[in-house]
């Protein structure tokens, strides 16, 4: 087997042909497959919540024939979120960029939704209840996602 030795922080990885990470030392054996088992779950937990979001919508529009308060809003973001980090990168800045483009996105969401105010209808109480935990799983991702980091940091001091 041919391996590579990668240093990283004062953790030591092995990387072999298939790109799979070994390490060896204390502090860093259990952060490898911890990381990566918590963002699989978390992939999988936010394509499960996307699938049924989209359902419940569909469902509802193929009922009404109109779409939910937002509709055009958020699509526009979709639009505006992965094209902020070509722009940052054009820019040299993706911190930067990311928060100009969605800022656009947000107008161009905006300026479809008055153009459709008359094809929307209010949310339902079933679509209020999965924004309500979209939201929480947001909020757990960014807690979770700060608390790796927090944890990478402090190990790595």
């Amino acid at each position: 087997m041919n391996y590579q030795t990668q240093h990283h922080a004062s953790c030591f990885y092995f990387v072999n042909e298939e790109m799979f990470l070994y390490s060896f030392h204390k502090e860093c054996v259990y952060m490898v497959p911890w990381i990566m088992l918590i963002i699989f779950v978390m992939i999988i937990l936010g394509g499960f919540i996307a699938y049924r979001s989209m359902k419940v919508q569909q469902d509802i529009y193929n009922k009404t024939g109109k779409h939910p308060k937002g509709y055009y809003l958020n699509k526009g973001l979709a639009i505006g979120i992965p094209l902020g980090i070509p722009f940052g990168i054009i820019m040299d800045n993706v911190s930067i960029g990311i928060p100009i483009v969605v800022a656009i996105g947000f107008a161009i969401g905006s300026a479809w939704e008055k153009k459709h105010e008359d094809e929307l209808r209010p949310l339902t109480k079933e679509e209020e209840e999965l924004k309500r935990k979209t939201f929480l799983f947001l909020l757990g991702l960014g807690v979770i996602g700060f608390i790796v980091f927090a944890a990478g940091y402090l190990l790595r001091n």
